[in-house]
């Protein structure tokens, strides 16, 4: 679900407009009629998924790149059905950029629903949790429970509305402010857990107890969901593009 870590979990990508170039590390090509239509058919057939419609219709900038990142890897010879396949399996990392970008509401909303998934698989084990959390590690987590689809029933609105109310020419991030806040959770963190707050600046070490790692992760994103609106969404967004 999300390719990055979270908070000192996440490795970032974080030029939205970028985001997909950089993907398949483009040059520049000179394109044949045939390779233009082919590109054209790809864009179509993503624009079957509702996020990349939505990305279309709200973000020009964005689809604009994924139009050419696509023109680019068919005149470099990818596979129509690869490329497709990629851009999909990436949605996740790149609404999480997008959410930078967008409303306080919408991006705390898209931390709750995280925080239900997690503690959804959470209950089932420290290994669900992981794989939720870190797919490229752990390998994906995947569910036909009818509470985890309805929870990503409402991911899949909440990322809708994010792409809505993204502006991407607006820096809604006070860095100064945000480490503040982030410094003030790390320590509730410590003063509950003591030591044991400190296996999370290294989640993926070898041997860490998961299901208690998981649970620590999820008391920080309910610390930062109880905080007033417009605080809860700037602490998210500095922890999203850090």
């Amino acid at each position: 679900m999300f390719d990055r870590k979270i908070v000192f979990l996440i490795p970032i990508s974080i030029i939205i407009a970028l985001f997909v170039l950089a993907f398949f590390k483009l040059e520049t090509f000179n394109y044949s009629n045939d390779s233009h239509e082919l590109a054209n058919h790809v864009y179509q057939q993503i624009m079957s998924d509702e996020i990349f419609s939505s990305i279309d219709q709200h973000q020009k900038l964005i689809s604009e790149n994924i139009k050419q990142s696509i023109s680019q890897a068919i005149a470099k010879g990818q596979d129509p059905d690869l490329i497709i396949h990629q851009l999909k399996q990436n949605r996740s990392s790149l609404i999480m950029d997008i959410a930078i970008f967008s409303d306080n509401i919408s991006i705390v909303k898209f931390l709750g629903n995280l925080v239900k998934q997690m503690q959804h698989t959470l209950n089932i084990s420290g290994d669900a949790c992981y794989q939720l959390v870190f797919p490229e590690q752990y390998g994906k987590y995947s569910s036909d429970n009818h509470e985890f689809s309805k929870l990503k029933q409402d991911e899949h609105m909440i990322s809708l509305q994010i792409i809505r109310n993204a502006n991407l020419l607006e820096n809604k991030l006070d860095q100064k402010r945000a480490s503040i806040l982030l410094e003030q959770a790390y320590e509730l963190l410590a003063n509950r857990y003591a030591d044991k707050a400190l296996l999370l600046a290294d989640p993926t070490q070898q041997g860490i107890d998961k299901k208690q790692a998981c649970g620590m992760i999820i008391a920080l994103y309910q610390h930062i969901i109880s905080l007033p609106t417009e605080q809860a969404g700037l602490l998210a967004r500095f922890m999203f593009q850090k």
